[in-house]
């Protein structure tokens, strides 16, 4: 359980691990990041060698507000992203479910799944 609140920097959670579980946490008012910075607020890494980024739970938790009333930002302002796109064939089996957002708006992919054999549901 955690809360981040009205921070720039461009990533805010990075998950490389195997196993993880980030659940009933609060993301909010997340401003977009300087120029030239990605504004991914949650990525999961996916590392083969050692199942990095495997079986990650994302729980019950609530994103709010970021970029709120302006513009898309474009590519690589996702809510969550699993993997990347040269990670299509890992098996990562990520669960994501209920969660609630709420007026993310940075881009249009508000969860960008990159990987295969994953759950996403009731969100």
């Amino acid at each position: 359980d955690i809360a981040i609140y009205t921070h720039k920097h461009g990533r805010w959670v990075e998950v490389k691990g195997e196993g993880n579980t980030v659940q009933r946490s609060r993301f909010s008012d997340k401003a977009p990041p300087h120029d030239g910075d990605s504004g991914v607020l949650f990525t999961i890494w996916v590392h083969d060698e050692y199942q990095g980024g495997y079986n990650t739970r994302i729980l019950n938790n609530q994103f709010l507000r970021y970029n709120e009333g302006q513009d898309h930002l474009g590519n690589g302002f996702e809510t969550i992203r699993v993997g990347t796109h040269t990670k299509w064939e890992a098996p990562t089996q990520t669960l994501i479910e209920g969660n609630y957002f709420y007026r993310m708006d940075a881009e249009a992919e508000v969860i960008s799944v990159k990987t295969s054999f994953n759950t996403i549901r009731r969100n």
